[in-house]
């Protein structure tokens, strides 16, 4: 069992919701389509096993550093 958290800019939680999966890699796939069923795509993410062990994650200074480094 997995789950997936996003926020928004002022750290409002914009999704909190499990996810059932037989790996990383399916929870991962299974979170995404989440945010973007939910609009949070470009929000700042976590996606975590039930054990507590992080999958995948975005932070907002992450993604300001990312897009700093593409322009």
């Amino acid at each position: 069992m997995y789950h997936v958290t996003a926020y928004s800019n002022e750290g409002k939680k914009l999704v909190d919701q499990p996810i059932e999966a037989q790996n990383d890699h399916e929870a991962k796939e299974k979170g995404f389509a989440i945010l973007k069923e939910k609009e949070a795509e470009g929000f700042a993410y976590r996606i975590l096993h039930d054990s507590g062990r992080l999958v995948d994650f975005t932070s907002q200074k992450g993604k300001s550093a990312k897009s700093q480094v593409t322009e």
